[in-house]
């Protein structure tokens, strides 16, 4: 009879041990406890996988599980957590028990935002033209000192040169004097010969170069039928910081270059200044007194200053170019 009465006990004890058990599980924004709509997740007891999905108040029922769970719950904008859960950590709330999950939001890298071709900076992947973004990166590893440099390596552009007038440009077989130029969004001028000559724009100061090929003249006007080209400059750091660049080339190109930029509080300055030559050349065999593409020295300064508000932002940009052609 005695041992009757200990196989009764233990089944008793395997029985209670076995017993399925039910609890509501809640999942919460860790920032602000408030519900998270909809979060998925997976729970393993055992060896059996089962999946779930809450409502729209962050609210799920799980029924007839046996502990301990191995749970991973997901929710959009929010980090994927994945810990283990005993019925001891269950709180019983009235004839509930229950169970409460607070979820990280996720940090997302913001893409690229573009200016160009638009009346408002949207994101790159948004944006109704197709734009072309030149980095800093970029315009620094084809060792540009002029736009003419940059835009000789992007596709459908042509960039022909005159011994005397210096750089033009034409995209998709259209003229330079129907493509808009823009330094921070303001439209170059001092046009010769329907042109501006891209080997007078620096890069030294530049922090991104935007181009979209194709018409623009609804937005930019008539002289945008080809496309436009924004060329952004830097806007300074947080810190006082300077470089200086020098380039030579065995055709008779000595450049030097340099920047500055200062930060502090609401103020910030950044200046650059530039110093191209180029002392000619002509072909050996020419007999000429003169050589074919002249001799130039140019002499490029810039000078940014930033004042902050609270809702926005004083610009004051100046550029100043000093070129002769011999």
């Amino acid at each position: 009879m005695k041992k009757i009465c200990i196989h009764i006990i233990f089944l008793l004890l395997v029985a209670c041990k076995l017993q399925a058990t039910n609890f509501v599980l809640y999942v919460q924004d860790k920032a602000n406890a408030t519900a998270v709509p909809f979060a998925s997740f997976q729970y393993k007891a055992g060896g059996l996988i089962s999946t779930a999905v809450g409502d729209k108040e962050g609210k799920t029922e799980i029924k007839d599980v046996q502990f301990p769970l191995t749970v991973s719950i997901s929710a959009i904008g929010f980090e994927t957590k994945k810990f283990k859960l005993s019925e001891k950590d269950l709180v019983r709330t009235g004839q509930l028990l229950t169970y409460t999950v607070l979820l990280n939001k996720a940090v997302v890298a913001i893409p690229d935002i573009v200016i160009t071709g638009q009346n408002a900076p949207v994101l790159a992947t948004q944006s109704v033209y197709k734009v072309n973004t030149i980095s800093s990166a970029q315009i620094a590893q084809r060792a540009a000192v002029s736009l003419n440099d940059v835009l000789n390596y992007e596709m459908n552009n042509f960039v022909s040169n005159d011994n005397i007038l210096g750089s033009s440009l034409s995209i998709g077989g259209i003229g330079g004097q129907n493509v808009k130029i823009l330094v921070n969004g303001i439209p170059l001028t001092g046009r010769e010969n329907g042109n501006i000559d891209l080997g007078q724009i620096n890069m030294n100061n530049v922090k991104r170069i935007e181009m979209i090929q194709g018409p623009m003249s609804v937005i930019y006007g008539s002289n945008a039928l080809g496309g436009v080209i924004n060329v952004i400059t830097h806007q300074g750091g947080k810190q006082f910081n300077g470089g200086l660049k020098t380039y030579m080339e065995s055709v008779g190109r000595y450049n030097i270059s340099g920047n500055l930029s200062s930060s502090k509080k609401r103020h910030s300055l950044q200046t650059s200044f530039a110093r191209n030559f180029f002392q000619g050349w002509t072909p050996e065999d020419g007999g000429d007194r003169f050589q074919l593409w002249k001799p130039k020295t140019q002499y490029l300064a810039d000078l940014q200053y930033n004042y902050t508000f609270k809702q926005g932002k004083l610009t004051y940009y100046g550029s100043y170019l000093n070129e002769k052609i011999t």
